[in-house]
């Protein structure tokens, strides 16, 4: 699998499961703020569409089509951590071979450098998802 695969992967993910990330992000926004109670999932996506359109459901999309570049980055933080581990172990004379600590500490390091430049997405994604409908289902 190449690079370009992966991505493409991530593409079609992202906006085939888009709407039922809005359906889950307006019900949870709902749940929170309102006593009322919405009948389902279904119904829900059904009142975004006959209210909105079906565009509605793929608010968000765009920032999520960006996120595909999280396992990017992390992949690429990851292995330039590890040849740098490797390189420093060498040079120590501990034969450069990492554990698998080693990889739970570069992966936990290069998963949190990814999370941290692509939070901010994250966030406009969930609020995109979220922004109307809190005042409808009052």
């Amino acid at each position: 699998m190449t690079a370009g695969d992966a991505s493409n992967a991530g593409v079609i993910t992202a906006v085939a499961t888009n709407p039922i990330w809005v359906v889950n992000t307006r019900m949870s926004t709902i749940k929170a703020t309102s006593p009322e109670r919405v009948k389902s999932s279904w119904a829900l996506a059904m009142d975004i569409v006959a209210t909105e359109g079906v565009a509605a459901l793929f608010k968000g999309v765009g920032a999520g089509l960006i996120l595909v570049i999280n396992p990017a980055i992390q992949y690429m933080v990851f292995e330039r951590l590890r040849a740098w581990t490797e390189l420093r172990r060498g040079a120590a004379g501990a034969r450069g071979k990492l554990n698998e600590m080693d990889f739970f500490w570069l992966g936990l390091v290069s998963k949190f450098v990814a999370s941290t430049i692509t939070y901010p997405l994250i966030l406009v994604k969930s609020k995109a998802g979220s922004v109307r409908c809190v005042q409808r289902w009052r």
